[in-house]
């Protein structure tokens, strides 16, 4: 024998409702699927995904870009992609129909059943199936098409994700991605409620994977519900998957013989219509896949499950929200098309000696409204191959300020994942901090981030004449009865001179201190450069000797 072929023993009948649940409680019986009719979506998905009056009303429908599938193969000559370019690996059909119909979802021209980018350029083509398989077809996809697309759609699970937090084949993809800047979306699989039901490779780091909601073919949001078959986060070791919910049961797609249409639901077809949304907005002017994830997964409505398979107790919340079941929250492009713009795409350099590296940009907020930090993790890619060289996840922090008093309005540091978002809970000026957290990984020397926000945010510059300023200090000592001093460097009189003197303790406490005096004379007038020094001493009988002091933050707030 050269391989091993499984079979699935199943039957297929047509049999009364009535005699359903009888057949199902037969102890031999695993599984009843109905062959629930079709209701057409893709008409649907155009008003409540808020395609029709943001994207496509001002032109974008995805222009000179290009999308891929890594899949069963393309039916090509459905009318519905007449138009399109294709390029592909193994021919120009799809015995399966599986691909044709996440084709259609991506691409359809089809003026009932439209795709989400269907004026996009090429589909590119390769072969899914074992992991050996999908890692060729994905090499062919980034190194041997000419038209490179710009995102990859993998609707495939390649076993249940709850038996290594983050195997090889899931590092493959964050290769590809990192390497070659193409964002891939993935289905999370079909596996149900409970705890790390996703299917590889969905815990990779850097691409999107997409829940699968129940849009009940109206146009309207109110109503939708998650579909219980959609499979529920986290990673194994705790990572925050799904990224994103997007609509997926009882889509109608492209059929893979004639020019008719078809029903193909479950979490294959969400993970298109995220593809999709990636890729108008990359039309919009994101030009990182970490970019385009920003965008989308801040411009999301957060849902909560309430933690209960019950779908009575689901629904919006306002602000920042990552769940099990909905991801970061439930696509909606009218917004990502309204605040698309509205993105940071930079790179912090690698802290050396400890020091933390960050950038600052400041705007308004309003209540609920929500800021979201993206970046790559870095893998070697590999050509066909499993990755050899794995980078250390680099940590990166965000944190909201308040403009008038530095207040600290909202705060995501997790350690293990490449999402932070915050939020606000009242309308307020704030100042949004990019900081580096421990060290990077020796082959990182800078890293990119995609920062997405809402409104009028803008970098902060350097100034020779600022209207404030303000030194700010997290710290904290080992022993009680120290006392800590902060000072700044009067570039007038050419001094350091007190600003701020505070008693400090065991517990973090954050201290501001003030420019005393002019703030123009402690900015550098040749290059715009402040200094300051904190230093902290022994006021009283210590009962811990030596004692210690820690720094944990400092910045600089300037307007």
């Amino acid at each position: 024998m050269k391989g091993v072929v499984t079979v699935v023993p199943a039957m297929f009948a047509t049999v009364p409702n009535s005699r359903l649940i009888e057949i199902a409680r037969y102890p031999r019986i695993a599984w009843v699927d109905a062959d629930r009719s079709g209701n057409p979506e893709l008409d649907q998905h155009k008003t409540s995904l808020g395609l029709v009056t943001g994207f496509w009303a001002n032109g974008l429908s995805g222009g000179t870009l290009d999308v891929g599938v890594l899949d069963t193969g393309v039916y090509q000559a459905h009318p519905a992609f007449a138009g399109h370019r294709f390029e592909s690996n193994f021919g120009t059909t799809d015995p399966d129909g599986h691909g044709t119909g996440m084709a259609g979802i991506f691409a359809s021209g089809d003026a009932t059943y439209t795709g989400m980018a269907f004026g996009c350029d090429t589909i590119c083509i390769a072969q899914a199936g074992f992991e050996t398989t999908s890692m060729a077809g994905m090499n062919y996809l980034v190194t041997m098409t000419s038209e490179k697309p710009e995102v990859i759609n993998y609707s495939f699970g390649n076993g249940r994700a709850n038996d290594v937090d983050y195997s090889a084949f899931d590092q493959f993809f964050d290769g590809a991605i990192s390497k070659f800047n193409v964002m891939v979306s993935k289905s999370t699989g079909n596996n149900g409620y409970g705890t790390t039901t996703i299917t590889h490779p969905a815990p990779a780091f850097n691409l999107m994977a997409s829940a699968n909601m129940d849009d009940r073919n109206t146009a309207t949001r109110n109503d939708d519900i998650i579909t219980g078959s959609s499979s529920r986060g986290p990673t194994l070791a705790g990572r925050k998957k799904p990224d994103i919910t997007a609509p997926g049961t009882d889509t109608m797609t492209t059929r893979n013989f004639g020019s008719g249409f078809v029903n193909l639901g479950g979490t294959s077809s969400a993970s298109p219509h995220t593809g999709g949304g990636f890729l108008l907005v990359r039309q919009l002017g994101a030009t990182t896949t970490y970019g385009g994830k920003a965008v989308l997964l801040n411009a999301a409505d957060a849902w909560d499950d309430n933690n209960t398979q019950l779908t009575g107790d689901d629904g919006p919340v306002v602000g920042s929200k990552w769940n099990r079941t909905f991801g970061w929250g439930y696509l909606d492009l009218g917004e990502a098309y309204a605040n698309g713009p509205d993105l940071f795409e930079d790179e912090i350099a690698a802290p050396v000696g400890g020091i933390r590296r960050f950038k600052l940009c400041k705007g308004s907020m309003f209540t609920g409204e929500k800021a979201t930090l993206v970046w790559n993790r870095h893998v070697l890619f590999n050509g066909t191959q499993n990755p050899n060289q794995i980078e250390g996840l680099s940590n990166l922090d965000l944190v909201a300020y308040s403009q008038a008093n530095t207040n600290v309005l909202g705060q995501s540091a997790s350690a293990v994942d490449n999402v932070e978002q915050i939020d606000v809970d009242a309308d307020t000026a704030v100042v949004l901090k990019v900081y580096t957290t421990g060290s990077f990984d020796p082959q990182v020397i800078t890293e990119g981030y995609g920062l997405a926000t809402e409104e009028d945010f803008g970098a902060t510059s350097g100034t020779s004449n600022p209207t404030s300023m303000f030194f700010v200090v997290e710290s904290a000592g080992s022993t009680n009865n120290l006392q800590q001093r902060i000072e700044m460097f009067n570039f007038v009189t050419g001094q350091w001179v007190l600003a701020r003197v505070d008693p400090i303790g065991v517990s973090d406490a954050t201290h501001a201190a003030a420019a005393p005096g002019p703030q123009s004379n402690f900015v550098d007038p040749n290059t715009n450069a402040v200094l300051a020094r904190v230093g902290a001493r022994s006021t009283g009988p210590s009962f811990m000797f030596p004692w210690h002091y820690r720094i944990d933050l400092v910045g600089w707030f300037i307007d």
